[in-house]
């Protein structure tokens, strides 16, 4: 198993991930589109400025398995202090019980360190999942945060 930072040669591989991601996550019924050319532009933006953004990759036997992408941003009480914000976290339902997820998740968490992050987020949806995903972080060392509540407008 190999982890990478991803580059503009991935973006058919993330692509099908963010497809398999929005499919899994129901965002059709809560009325979101996936526009391809959108996400084109933000991978774009993301691997252009490592200030902003980060995406890794990883592979097993050279074939793409998981991805994760995030943005950095400063706290809102506190702009001297950086956080990273998982935006989507995908693998391979084949590789699921692999331990590739725990790797590519301390891998984030690695290079949020490097960068002088105080906080690393990771984002839960409200599905069939949730219970073993909460289980999943709170197993990495991750606590509970908050509840998000969204109005369709």
């Amino acid at each position: 198993m190999k982890i990478r930072l991803a580059n503009s040669e991935d973006f058919d591989a993330l692509n099908d991930m963010a497809k398999k991601f929005y499919d899994h996550g129901n965002f059709s019924k809560m009325g979101w589109n996936y526009s391809e050319e959108s996400f084109r532009q933000l991978v774009d933006v993301m691997i252009a400025d490592p200030d902003l953004a980060v995406i890794f990759m990883a592979e097993e036997d050279g074939e793409p398995a998981a991805s994760i992408g995030g943005f950095l941003s400063p706290w809102l009480l506190d702009l001297e202090q950086k956080q990273l914000t998982e935006s989507w976290f995908w693998v391979h339902e084949e590789f699921r019980t692999s331990g590739i997820a725990k790797k590519l998740i301390k891998r984030f968490i690695s290079y949020g360190k490097q960068v002088g992050v105080v906080n690393v987020h990771m984002i839960s949806l409200n599905n069939d999942y949730q219970k073993a995903l909460n289980r999943f972080y709170t197993g990495m060392g991750f606590s509970e945060l908050e509840t998000t509540f969204r109005l369709e407008v």
